[in-house]
């Protein structure tokens, strides 16, 4: 068992709490001051474990905690790490406020081999309180899902997260045929629906958007929805997240973050980023 301190259990038994460190609170204020607080409605921060130490984990929720919503252990984290120091992990975000989200990966294979329900189980034992779906194509028919995991959710209490992938092809589609795709998701129960833009790198090793989802295409999604408080962005690369930041504010839920872009990622959220 970790026995180093948690500052979300006894703040002033850490020495890294013991002085002020809101350095210029008195002299500015945020550039973006409608930037909501947690618990929050929306906005939410959603980072991704790839396989941290225990005590880097540690450090990072130290630090970045205030800063985010849930954290997603990815497939590698969890089927390749120690079990031990994986469910410490999971306790942790746990005792500091945060979702536990699996990825989705895990339960791709997991329908593969029959094991959707054994492994859903399994991770609500373990903490977890949202199962990722693997993405589809937002024309894709997979009505089967809604039969395996949609079901197998609902009866374990589980919130589930679908996700729909707005990857290049030759099909030709429409922000109404995403948004089509995102409310029937949530017609059959889903408590979130997640974004998947796959990055592109130009010549000069920019990671950017994929050449079908151009800024106004996902204006138009943005727009459709309206109430986007349960539509989640995968944005992995910090690129990704200061240009979702600038065309739906502070306040647009990200996932798939890097744990060392989260700090970063909410000072842009507040407005302190490049002018």
């Amino acid at each position: 068992m970790c026995s180093m301190p948690f500052p979300w259990e006894n703040p002033s038994s850490n020495p890294l709490f013991s002085v002020d460190v809101d350095l210029w609170k008195d002299v500015l204020s945020d550039m973006v001051p409608e930037r909501h607080e947690k618990p929050r409605r929306d906005g939410h921060t959603i980072a991704t474990d790839g396989g941290m130490g225990e005590r880097y984990f540690h450090d990072w929720l130290l630090s970045s905690s205030p800063y985010v919503d849930g954290v997603k252990f990815e497939s590698g984290a969890t089927v390749l790490g120690r079990a031990s120091i994986v469910r410490q992990k999971i306790r942790m975000a746990n005792r500091a406020g945060l979702d536990v989200w699996l990825d989705g990966t895990l339960l791709s294979v997991a329908r593969r081999q029959g094991a959707v329900h054994d492994v859903m189980r399994r991770a609500k034992s373990l903490g977890f309180n949202y199962v990722e779906l693997p993405a589809i194509a937002p024309d894709q028919t997979d009505d089967e899902r809604y039969e395996i995991f949609f079901r197998v959710a609902r009866e374990l209490e589980l919130n589930l997260v679908s996700s729909i992938g707005l990857f290049d092809s030759n099909r030709v589609v429409t922000p109404t045929c995403v948004v089509r795709q995102i409310l029937t998701d949530f017609e059959h129960g889903a408590n979130a629906v997640r974004l998947v833009l796959a990055p592109r790198s130009d010549s000069s090793g920019w990671i950017g958007l994929p050449c079908a989802c151009s800024r106004e295409f996902l204006l138009q999604i943005g727009q459709l929805m309206r109430d986007t408080k349960n539509v989640v962005w995968a944005a992995p690369t910090f690129a990704i997240q200061e240009m979702l930041v600038d065309l739906f504010g502070g306040n647009v839920n990200l996932s798939d973050v890097v744990p060392f872009d989260t700090t970063r990622l909410e000072a842009a959220r507040r407005g302190y980023s490049r002018f």
